[in-house]
């Protein structure tokens, strides 16, 4: 049964709880297409007895700012499951989403990727693999497939953050040497210099010196190879034959 309201202080947010954060442009959105053409009665708002909002929040702002009444109904037994489901259906929820909904639920591991993420400001998927997976095998950092779904399920954990560490350590070091260049935060970027890094010949230092001193010869690349091939280029710069350093 769907009902109308102008109350709007009797609806809550599960914000606490998990519920994916407002987002103020879509809201701003969402107003103007009412304005225009208002389907509100025919798309109500989802809330629990307790008028938490299941669904429906972005549409219940928008209204509000217009002045509109909300047209709700009430499901009984609903609950973050239901949240999580209807806003994946409706407007699909990126892994950021996921992960601010699982740390306010209290699971830690979430809670230290956010970290990780507001200080390195890296891909999200890639960092978590990291930070899941660890680092052995470059070429299963290439799309993150794996650890999405335990993002989206609640079942991320960090196993390997020592490790990580020591990495976004390094890769802040060579990014710092290339003018922090807006390509060196690219996955594409990350996959080549971590396995650069396994190269047992590498000194780190001078591939810091050397990129700092040849940025030039490094520059944007499209794939992995022409990342490491770019590296080689500029580690190996007038060095002699017996001291060169293959990458790969």
């Amino acid at each position: 049964m769907i009902k109308k309201t102008t109350d709007y202080d009797k609806f809550k947010f599960l914000t606490v709880k998990g519920n994916r954060e407002v987002k103020k442009l879509h809201v701003k959105k969402l107003a103007e297409a009412i304005e225009k053409n208002d389907m509100l009665e025919h798309n109500p708002v989802i809330v629990d007895a307790k008028f938490n909002v299941i669904d429906g929040q972005h549409r219940l702002l928008a209204a509000k700012s217009l002045g509109l009444p909300i047209y709700y109904t009430i499901k009984e037994k609903a609950g973050m499951e239901e949240v999580m489901l209807l806003n994946d259906n409706v407007k699909k929820w990126n892994a950021i989403d996921f992960v601010n909904a699982y740390s306010k639920q209290g699971l830690v591991d979430y809670t230290v990727l956010k970290e990780v993420m507001s200080i390195h400001k890296l891909p999200i998927t890639l960092v978590a693999q990291i930070l899941m997976f660890g680092t052995g095998n470059p070429s299963s950092l290439s799309g993150g497939g794996s650890v999405s779904g335990h993002l989206k399920e609640g079942t991320f954990k960090v196993n390997h953050l020592k490790h990580a560490e020591t990495i976004f350590d390094a890769l802040r070091r060579m990014r710092v040497s290339l003018g922090k260049k807006g390509y060196t935060r690219s996955r594409t970027f990350v996959r080549a210099f971590i396995q650069a890094l396994g190269v047992e010949e590498l000194s780190f230092d001078r591939l810091y010196h050397a990129a700092k001193v040849h940025s030039k010869l490094i520059g944007r690349q499209d794939s992995v190879n022409d990342y490491l091939r770019a590296f080689e280029r500029a580690y190996n710069f007038r060095l002699k034959n017996k001291e060169i350093v293959r990458f790969f």
